[in-house]
């Protein structure tokens, strides 16, 4: 689920060098990491070459939290300057260097500074007692230089340089992307990250236990607690990664890891996991489950599409970094899981995010969300592009062919590793590898919104079969899969070619026909009346989950409570599990509130529902025996852990309960 917003994609958009004071700033940094208190003490400096545009003022980026820090200007010397600062509603904060002349070009920079805090949450930032994520690319926990393109959007300048992180105890610091060197003395642990490569820095602290494995690519495992399953997150990871390479070209770092954090840090953050230079960070959950191809391949594919591959500008950015990692993590399921392909673009893979599917797409739609694919901005980069944006790049991969697909990828990885990628320089290249015009398609997927419809009418007329298709404006040109069944079991499949209002086609056919359909595999987008009647049903669901996961609880909770009364007063059929699935949500809300006999009460009426989520029901049976354990209800967790077992058993065991209840207790 990670997954990293637009805004901070736009974050990672690389060094444009005509528009940065220097390929990278060179940091160094001083972290006194305190936990007790919780408190982080941050000191050092900050250099870096004066560009056109900073030649009057720089700009540093520090979060709230980390308090109002002291700055020194060390060079150019004896410059003048005074300090504005500029809170924004995010948090963070600007404070502009403004100097009394303006720099020489290409003067070198050289900015001291000193500060401490970390009280506040923030962006991807959390310091307690037990636990510190600083992710660079939310909040600011360190000075970022901020520059400026051409269109005023800014970027953050990436770092190298070395970082000390001091901490005590069994706390170890890991920062994705340095070369690590630690020394222990007297109950404290130095630790000196040296990043040669240009990096957003992150920092991590906790109880870590690091385990390192071979391979062709070197691979390390952070975890909170030792797991003999650790060796089997990072087998299949490198796999992925050999597949992937496959479609995107040669993985693009000499090695990668695995950091883990507590689901109670990823609840209070909202963050389901995310991908940095050389490294993912997943929740504790995502690691006691069975591996799950389509979350780990989304952040696997990161690695290449938002970590390599840089853009410029706001237009398909999020196609070019988010929808594309969701492309990466289609094909991961059609290389390892191909079962759940087909499921995973209709409703959505398995113990996955549902609404990162057609379905998901749908529902947006019928909740009067949408955009076109090429103008999406950071509040529906997720929403829209990992639902239909991954999708429509799977169809232009089938329209022009997986070959030529992997060909554009590869080249533009090849060429484009290190400067920043246009909208336009990424549909050029797909073009050119397909060596044929694909305006026709790059306006109707990614200029306009929606999603076709159609309607077939059938007749068999001797040996021919005469078929009649109609399309509502804007009508789609489209290369579906026809489907025929005939009443003694035969079938006939073959492609066929639509376009315009209406297209009538004829196909010569050898027996009686009980049935006809077209794209039966959903390998295109679109509408049928199933979908949105479902789709219609499903959007209570959505709306609840929606609120949840932008960190907004208590309205989650109303809006939730308001579903159920409407469903109950309604009295109508529920054939999609609707009530079943409000309850879940409501009793997860519940949980992270601290509130479980509400929870309880949830989970219970759940499962009394006559129409139940299969995909669930065993997560059900598992929340309702975690607050068991915590009640010490002796009977509840026996009942209830039975019955997660046996609900996962019939589902085809893909969330490992057997594993989760072993450890109640």
């Amino acid at each position: 689920m990670n997954r990293i917003p637009l805004l901070l994609s736009l974050l990672l958009n690389g060094l444009a060098a005509w528009a940065q004071p220097s390929p990278a700033a060179t940091y160094a940094l001083k972290v006194q990491a305190n936990l007790a208190q919780p408190r982080l003490a941050v000191s050092g400096s900050v250099a870096f070459a004066a560009a056109k545009a900073a030649r009057d003022s720089v700009t540093l980026l520090l979060h709230r939290t980390m308090g109002k820090p002291r700055l020194q200007l060390l060079a150019p010397a004896g410059t003048a300057f005074r300090v504005d600062e500029r809170p924004g509603d995010d948090g963070q904060v600007a404070y502009i260097l403004r100097f009394a002349r303006p720099l020489p070009a290409q003067a070198a920079v050289k900015i001291g500074f000193d500060y401490s805090g970390g009280q506040q949450q923030g962006p991807q930032f959390l310091l307690d007692t037990a636990f510190c994520m600083a992710g660079g690319y939310g909040a600011a926990w360190y000075p970022q230089v901020q520059t400026y393109q051409p269109d005023k959007t800014s970027n953050t300048l990436e770092g190298r340089g070395t970082v000390d992180v001091l901490t005590t105890g069994r706390f170890l610091p890991v920062m994705p992307g340095g070369l690590v060197q630690t020394s222990r003395r007297k109950g404290t642990t130095s630790t000196r990250f040296t990043f040669d490569q240009p990096a957003i820095f992150s920092l991590f602290i906790g109880r870590y236990l690091r385990s390192d494995y071979g391979g062709a690519i070197p691979m390390t495992a952070y975890r909170l607690r030792a797991d003999t399953a650790t060796a089997g997150y990072l087998r299949r990871s490198a796999r992925v990664l050999a597949g992937l390479s496959s479609t995107f070209g040669p993985y693009p770092f000499r090695n990668f890891s695995l950091i883990e954090f507590p689901d109670a840090v990823s609840a209070r953050l909202n963050v389901g996991g995310s991908s940095e230079h050389a490294v993912i960070v997943m929740p504790s959950s995502a690691l006691t489950r069975p591996f799950n191809y389509a979350l780990f391949g989304h952040e696997l594919s990161h690695q290449w599409w938002g970590n390599l591959i840089t853009t410029r500008g706001t237009r398909g950015t999020a196609m070019m970094t988010e929808a594309m990692a969701q492309f990466g993590s289609l094909q991961a399921v059609k290389m390892f899981d191909s079962a759940h392909a087909e499921a995973y673009r209709r409703t959505g893979y398995p113990g996955y995010i549902p609404d990162q599917s057609g379905l998901g797409y749908l529902k947006l739609v019928t909740a009067g969300t949408d955009a076109p694919l090429a103008e999406l901005n950071d509040k529906n980069a997720h929403s829209l592009g990992d639902s239909k944006g991954f999708l429509v790049l799977e169809l232009l991969s089938e329209t022009i062919g997986p070959a030529r697909m992997q060909k554009a990828l590869q080249t533009i990885t090849r060429q484009y590793a290190g400067r920043p990628l246009t909208w336009e320089d990424f549909l050029a290249e797909i073009q050119q590898a397909a060596g044929q015009d694909l305006g026709w398609f790059y306006q109707q997927w990614f200029e306009q919104t929606g999603a076709p419809a159609w309607e077939l009418a059938w007749k068999k007329a001797g040996p021919q079969l005469e078929l009649s298709i109609t399309q509502p404006a804007p009508a789609y040109r489209l290369s579906p899969d026809l489907l025929v069944r005939g009443t003694r079991g035969e079938t006939l499949e073959q492609t066929v070619a639509i376009a315009g209002p209406a297209t009538t086609l004829r196909v010569p056919i050898g027996f009686d026909v009980k049935s006809v359909e077209l794209d039966p595999h959903f390998k295109i987008l679109h509408w049928t009346p199933a979908s949105r009647q479902q789709a219609r049903d499903l959007l209570r669901v959505s709306r609840v989950m929606q609120l949840r996961m932008q960190g907004k609880a208590e309205e989650a909770i109303r809006q939730g409570e308001q579903e159920l009364a409407e469903l109950s007063r309604a009295g109508q059929p529920d054939p999609y599990a609707v009530e079943f699935s409000i309850c879940y949500q409501l009793g997860r809300l519940k949980g992270i509130q601290a509130r479980p006999d509400e929870a309880l009460a949830y989970y219970q009426r759940a499962i009394k529902c006559s129409a139940r989520d299969t995909s669930l029901l065993a997560y059900t049976y598992y929340r309702i025996a975690e607050l068991a354990y915590a009640k010490h209800d002796q009977a509840l967790l026996s009942w209830a852990k039975a019955n997660a077992i046996n609900a996962d058993l019939l589902a085809g065991k893909p969330d490992d309960m057997e594993k989760l209840c072993s450890a109640l207790r």
